[in-house]
This record gives structure tokens, C-alpha cells and sequence, in this order.
């Protein structure tokens, strides 16, 4: 099996669109899809392997497309800042993409 790990970063900032599943409130409900199954690094964290692929990811792979996670985007997102500019931008890890653009447009309320 390989022994790299994907790692997802996380923040304390959290937006929840809405009608968007939050991670937090689905994760005990996951089913694992088959050829996958949990296994746990030496701290005891959970992470999950894909028997054919033989890949790892620390998040549940059965998290549906468009579920908002602990860093406040949606699922394979991640915000990172630019060494050269010090801007922040935005990298898809499923679609291996990276973007200026937030992936999550910014919440409009009414009456503001």
C-alpha cells in the first residue's frame, strides 16, 4: 500500500451556504464505498485506503460533492497564500485546479 497521506488543511473560519450538507453533521452516517476501508496512523487518527488504487485520504470517501468541511469550503478545497504576492488562493485537490476565486461565492443576505 502506498504510505503517502493527502493532507487536508483546516481553519477555525467556517461558512455554510445554504442547502449544503456540513461534514460535521454527516460524518457518523457515511457509508464506506467498496474497496475502501478505515484504518488508523500511529496518533490513532482514522483515515481511509482505496484497496485498488491504493490510495490514503484522511476524509471519509463518501462524502457527497458539495458538503461544506471544517475549513468552511466545500469538499478537496483548500486555501493556501501565495509566497511571491501574499495573496490567498484556493486549490481543488479533485479537480486539480488552483483559483483566485474562492470556490464558495460570498453569502448575500437580504435587506443589507
Amino acid at each position: 500500500m502506498n504510505n503517502s497521506i493527502n493532507r487536508i488543511l483546516l481553519t477555525n473560519k467556517t461558512y455554510v451556504p445554504n442547502n449544503q450538507p456540513i461534514y460535521e453533521k454527516i460524518k457518523t452516517n457515511l457509508i464506506l464505498p467498496e474497496g475502501w476501508f478505515e484504518r488508523y496512523d500511529n496518533s490513532g487518527k482514522v483515515f481511509y485506503c482505496c484497496e485498488k488504487t491504493e490510495h490514503t485520504q484522511w476524509h471519509h470517501p463518501g462524502i457527497p460533492i458539495g458538503t461544506i468541511m471544517p475549513n468552511g469550503l466545500p469538499h478537496g478545497w483548500v486555501k493556501e497564500i501565495d509566497s511571491k504576492t501574499g495573496r490567498e488562493y484556493f486549490i481543488c485537490h479533485v479537480g486539480r485546479f488552483t483559483s483566485w476565486s474562492p470556490p464558495v461565492p460570498p453569502k448575500k443576505y437580504l435587506n443589507s
